[in-house]
């Protein structure tokens, strides 16, 4: 009776013994599963993903290689023609070089496989796809575990190898079941972020480039005017011109007379007299109009610089209108001129003061001189139109811009002051985003593309209100060298 009792006791302990292994393994199994999941959920992308999974399976399985198979179809298959009925699959992940160089040709094995079904090969001498394969592959894998788990474009085998025969067993079998759900959901949750990613990039050049285009939009406007004023101005030059030509025609009338007075008969000395009188006229006529001082060169003088400055807006415009940010060096001052004269006009119709301080020592730049064109416009802009929003409701409202530069530190600071409808506190930190405005007939392009432009060379942009109706101020900070701040 003592002799049952102790072996039914020793039996028990044995059993206990086997519960706490089976525990303590099961218990190991699920803090490396936790492991693994924490390491391949924070991949940064598919290939960084692939290459944690591999490097998980190895070690949870403790074998000498994983690698990773995805169909392909005729145009990936490298110039190899695919017979019917026959799938190829190419490498997108291995721990070892040698695999990622073939291309695998699908027999039953991976049909089953790609079909759900695991399978453990004992040994893979014998199995159509590794007798193709070259014998450092065949050498490299002698036995596989194959498992597959749903892609974006189809199954993805991923096969555990190791150089021992017989090597995986049913503990394998069950980590690698484990593990797969885990990396499916991972990877189609990655494939996911970097479609929203894509999709956020393209939405944010489409805006980039629709406020690029608002901004030329709205320069083309300002080059028409400036270049109609040219135009009025040469008119002028061309109505004193014809003036000139007029006077100096009447002269030849004057001087055909006189010709036809002089003969081979000595002149009478009243007609000599008068002879004299209009050459004297002529000689001064001729010396106002035609003389090296004379109106009709300085007409065409006047002609020659309007058209000069034609030609200037048009290559002024075509430079901005070209978004390429090449930094060259250039006078502050001769930028900030060049600016305020494509949008004079409009801020003189609008009975706007003007006001510009370019602060010393500063004198040059390095930086892209269109886009920064663009830039101090669209501000410049974003005033006069904060002032018309302000005068709709206070018509004796006087409107005043100042736009100043100064060196700030490394810097150049580029500010635009003005007493328009101002900014709530509430959306100073929202007036860059894309279509955002404080104006109600704004539409949000201009300080959109500034803002852009500024992050883009490495500056800094804000805006400062005390509320609306009390102005507003717009602040640019940008280096003074661009390819200084990008190295």
């Amino acid at each position: 009776m003592n002799a049952v009792d102790n072996e039914a006791v020793r039996e028990a302990l044995i059993n206990l013994d086997r519960s706490r292994e089976k525990e303590r393994m099961l218990r190991e199994q699920a803090n490396n599963l936790l492991e693994g999941l924490e390491i391949i959920t924070s991949a940064t992308g598919t290939e960084d993903m692939l290459g944690r999974l591999l490097k998980m399976v190895v070690s949870q399985l403790q074998c000498d290689d994983a690698f990773i198979l995805s169909r392909v179809d005729q145009a990936e298959s490298g110039g190899e023609a695919i017979e019917e009925g026959v799938e190829l699959y190419r490498c997108i992940g291995t721990t070892h070089p040698l695999f990622s160089q073939q291309i695998w040709r699908g027999g039953q094995v991976f049909q089953r496989v790609q079909e759900g079904q695991p399978v453990m090969l004992f040994s893979t001498a014998r199995i159509a796809e590794w007798l193709q394969q070259p014998e450092p592959v065949r050498e490299q894998s002698n036995s596989a575990l194959l498992i597959s788990f749903p892609g974006e474009a189809g199954p993805i085998l991923i096969a555990a190898v190791s150089r021992q025969r017989a090597y995986f067993k049913k503990i394998h079998l069950g980590l690698m079941q484990r593990l797969i759900p885990i990396a499916s959901h991972a990877l189609h949750t990655l494939h996911i972020n970097e479609k929203l990613q894509s999709e956020i990039e393209e939405r944010n050049r489409l805006e980039q480039y629709s406020s690029f285009q608002a901004g030329i939009a709205d320069m083309n406007v300002s080059v028409l005017h400036n270049i109609g004023n040219s135009i009025t101005g040469s008119q002028g030059h061309l109505l004193r011109l014809a003036h000139h030509h007029k006077s100096l025609y009447s002269l030849v009338k004057v001087l055909n007379v006189i010709e036809s007075w002089i003969g081979d008969e000595p002149l009478p000395a009243e007609r000599k007299r008068k002879i004299e009188q209009v050459s004297q006229g002529a000689a001064r006529l001729l010396e106002v109009s035609v003389g090296e001082q004379g109106a009709v060169g300085e007409e065409v003088k006047a002609l020659e610089r309007a058209n000069q400055h034609i030609a200037e807006i048009i290559q002024m415009q075509r430079g901005v209108s070209r978004p390429i940010l090449t930094a060259n060096w250039f006078r502050i001052d001769e930028m900030v001129t060049d600016t305020l004269s494509m949008i004079e006009e409009a801020l003189e119709k609008r009975l706007i003061e003007l006001r510009v301080e370019i602060q010393p020592p500063l004198e040059e730049l390095c930086l892209p001189r269109n886009p920064i064109i663009q830039m101090l416009l669209n501000l410049v802009k974003n005033s006069m139109e904060s002032v018309d929003e302000h005068k709709l409701k206070n018509p004796d409202h006087q409107g005043q811009i100042f736009v100043q530069t100064q060196q700030v530190g490394q810097g150049v600071q580029i500010s635009v002051r003005d007493n328009g409808v101002g900014v709530e506190p509430e959306r100073v930190e929202t007036i860059f985003l894309f279509g955002e405005s404080s104006k109600e007939r704004g539409t949000g392009f201009g300080l959109h593309s500034v803002a852009t432009f500024v992050n883009t060379v490495g500056g800094e942009i804000e805006v400062q209100s005390e509320g609306r109706g009390r102005g507003a101020i717009i602040v640019v900070r940008l280096p003074v060298n661009m390819n200084e701040q990008s190295e």
